[in-house]
């Protein structure tokens, strides 16, 4: 059993890790030792890049001696027992005083031996005043360098070539948008859909329409199709059979659960012993990406992924606070795949200095930590690019944050952010098995002005609903906003776009729900950053989905579709 290629947490071990360490933090306060340690998380590089980089910290180098770590498993290579990543282990370096109180503290007090199989505190190694880092496996010297010079890293500067090829826009018929009510209307959830799709039924199934560019059957219901099977698109179909399966609401902390908005919010400073001031706020934390874009442009695709996790914690009140990346991507050793992570890196630091913080508007969002995996290659090929983007939010008062779903009829919907011919790598493109080529190009300053109008206006409690419009655009972002409690709409929304292109271009914005006599200053909020607020319609008591006089669907056949299109295909 190779236990060495995937990381194994352990939640209890965790939770008692924590809980110990958290106790040994305020009992080296309490006796004011604090100034006598250093400390680090094991995370990437493990045991080495913990030990070097707290060592050269502080100027100073170190010994670690691999015999003396504590292990789960015998006959490991010392390559594995230096640079494992093994979950749930700290680092403490200590003046030779408080090192008893810290072993005593985890082996007995909290009886690590006990907990967990090999779960320990030991002494592994000691500080050394010259700068190097030596580390020793059975009597050999295994590494011996200025730990200045590991921590520094390895500069390459590697050839890239951008690769030959072009991307177009797929031929695809505008669906005729004459409307005909049709109360009966189902959609199969799993249909085979392809340029020339035929049709086919499964047990719910009560009419079934294909969704192929010149389909015989009659056109009249052809966008109501499309979009009842993009929302069983296994991209933006529910993604409960995901989340039920953990707990989403650990240690009481949970304000918005997942699937309730496109963030999650938490409240970490619940417990009495936080300041007064501090025990309200509240923080979000939304992830971003999309592989399809960035198979077109990896740049565009980078700053798509980094607009739209700011987007996202948006939409439940938080100002985006800093982020976080997690690249991944082929060979960087051939040309045409280092090109697609040098113009990933390029989109997604433009993005960032792009969008400001909000209350230091001469700073930009920080990118405060990240990771990066190459080599992603298989016999098939390598992996698209894909540059993965969270975004933590702060909310000053989590009693503020809202939901995106809407909560009353009679309201009324703005759309903040004009549709555009943007349907390059698309889902409804997909279902086409088409990528296109005209992705989202946000301007920036606009994504900017969106976000600190729209947090103003929550933070006022002008807002009854937010979402952010992102995959399968407009008409997948009002879909799912009128799922959560059942209340329907009717919209028309405006512009000299084609019908499918304006419901499915998956060009960035917000769809808010606003209550009548809050219109006029939710306006002068968005006016006041240069920001359109358009109304496109009103929530009503239907429980149907009317978009534009041509699509009338009725609500539970499209949350049909929509909870059930990943969980069939799971």
């Amino acid at each position: 059993q190779n236990k060495g290629a995937v990381q194994e947490p352990n939640a209890f071990l965790k939770r008692h890790l924590l809980k110990a360490t958290y106790g040994l933090f305020d009992l080296l306060k309490e006796r004011h030792l604090l100034h006598l340690v250093g400390f680090k998380d094991l995370g990437a590089g493990g045991i080495a890049c913990a030990s070097v980089e707290l060592a050269d910290g502080a100027g100073l180098g170190a010994e670690v001696n691999l015999d003396l770590v504590h292990r789960s498993m015998d006959h490991l290579h010392p390559s594995v027992i230096l640079c494992s990543e093994t979950q749930e282990r700290y680092m403490w370096v200590a003046h030779p005083e408080v090192t008893p109180i810290i072993l005593e503290h985890y082996n007995k007090t909290f009886d690590l031996p006990k907990i967990a199989e090999g779960a320990r505190a030991s002494v592994i190694g000691k500080i050394r005043a010259d700068g190097q880092y030596i580390v020793t496996y059975q009597g050999e010297t295994l590494v011996d360098a200025n730990a200045c010079d590991i921590t520094r890293g390895l500069v390459y500067d590697r050839p890239y070539r951008k690769p030959e090829r072009t991307f177009s826009e797929p031929e695809i018929h505008e669906p005729n948008p004459r409307r005909i009510f049709d109360p009966n209307l189902r959609i199969s959830t799993n249909p085979q859909i392809a340029t020339n799709a035929t049709n086919s039924a499964n047990s719910y199934s009560q009419s079934v329409v294909s969704v192929d560019s010149e389909s015989s059957v009659d056109s009249d219901h052809r966008i109501r199709s499309i979009l009842l099977h993009l929302l069983a698109h296994e991209n933006v179909a529910s993604r409960s059979p995901i989340f039920e399966q953990y707990d989403k609401t650990v240690q009481g902390i949970t304000v918005i659960e997942r699937g309730d908005a496109d963030a999650g919010v938490m409240r970490p400073f619940l417990d009495e012993k936080y300041p007064d001031e501090i025990r309200n706020v509240g923080f979000a934390l939304s992830v971003a990406h999309n592989p399809r874009y960035c198979k077109i442009d990896p740049y565009w695709g980078a700053v798509n992924a980094v607009v739209e996790s700011m987007r996202k914690v948006a939409a439940v009140g938080a100002v985006p606070w800093a982020l976080t990346d997690c690249l991944n991507f082929g060979n960087p050793e051939v040309p045409e795949q280092m090109w697609e992570f040098v113009e990933s890196v390029r989109g997604i630091s433009d993005a960032q200095r792009g969008v400001h913080l909000k209350l230091s508007p001469a700073f930009p969002t920080p990118i405060i930590s990240g990771n990066v995996s190459f080599y992603n290659v298989s016999q098939n090929g390598s992996i698209a690019p894909s540059p993965i983007i969270s975004c933590l939010g702060r909310i000053l008062d989590m009693r503020k944050a809202i939901t995106m779903h809407f909560k009353r009829p009679d309201s009324v919907i703005l759309m903040i952010g004009e549709r555009r011919d943007e349907c390059g790598g698309s889902v409804y493109y997909d279902l086409y098995n088409e990528l296109g080529a005209n992705i989202p190009k946000p301007d920036l300053h606009e994504v900017e002005n969106q976000i600190f109008a729209l947090t103003d206006a929550i933070d006022q409690g002008l807002i009854l609903a937010a979402h952010n419009i992102s995959i399968g655009g407009i008409a997948a972002a009002l879909a799912e906003m009128s799922f959560g409690n059942e209340i329907g709409f009717d919209v028309n929304i405006r512009g000299d776009l084609r019908l499918d292109k304006k419901l499915f271009s998956e060009t960035g914005g917000f769809v808010v729900e606003v209550a009548a006599e809050h219109v006029g200053a939710v306006n002068a909020i968005f006016q006041s950053r240069n920001i359109r607020a358009l109304e496109i319609g009103k929530t009503n008591n239907d429980q149907r989905l009317m978009i534009n006089d041509y699509i009338d669907i009725a609500l539970s056949s499209a949350k049909h579709a929509w909870l059930n299109g990943l969980r069939e295909k799971l």
